[in-house]
Parts: structure tokens; C-alpha cells; sequence
């Protein structure tokens, strides 16, 4: 797997800056923040984005539904490089209550 995690941060900003109401630039941005090795950082841009898609609309769009599950698995991820265990159980968690998968 070859890419340049910061091109990519820098254009998912840009995206974002032109679409506010798009959850989904945050949730890549929280993503390339964590790979970056900016977990502080990401969990912000993460709590941001569950901000702007609340759990409640999981159940009528299914978008909603996947953005939720891997905005708290990678806050998990972050929390589990800030070796935070306990909240990074509890994001686990979360993730894998909306949505069981084997991996989790």
C-alpha cells in the first residue's frame, strides 16, 4: 500500500471547507489524522463528525449507520495509541454494538 497520507489530509480539508454539511470529509480527515500519528487531534474531528450525524439516524440511513460504526473505531484506535485501554474498549464497543463483526 503506497499514498501520501498528508496530500490526501490536505484535500480531504479543502473538500470539507467547500461542503460543511458532509460528514464524511470529517471522517476521512479523523482517519488520515490518525494515521499521521495526530490521535489527539483525531478524536476531535471524530466527536465533531458524531456531532453532525447523530446516532438517531442510523436506523433510516445506512451511510449513517457505517459512518457511526468507524468514527468510534478509530477513536478506539486513537485512544488505544494514547494507551487509553478503558476508552478504547468502551469505542470498541460502541462500534461493534452497531454493527457485530467477527474481527471485533
Amino acid at each position: 500500500m503506497s499514498g501520501n497520507i498528508s496530500e490526501s489530509f490536505d484535500l480531504l480539508k479543502k473538500c470539507h471547507a467547500q461542503n460543511e454539511q458532509n460528514s464524511e470529509y470529517l471522517k476521512q480527515i479523523a482517519r488520515a489524522l490518525y494515521l499521521m500519528g495526530k490521535p489527539k487531534s483525531a478524536i476531535e474531528v471524530a466527536n465533531e463528525a458524531l456531532k453532525t450525524q447523530p446516532y438517531d439516524w442510523v436506523f433510516y440511513n445506512c451511510n449513517t449507520h457505517l459512518k457511526f460504526q468507524e468514527l468510534h473505531q478509530t477513536k478506539g484506535l486513537c485512544f488505544k495509541a494514547m494507551k487509553d485501554y478503558t476508552s478504547a474498549i468502551e469505542c470498541f464497543k460502541t462500534a461493534n454494538s452497531v454493527n457485530k463483526h467477527e474481527a471485533t
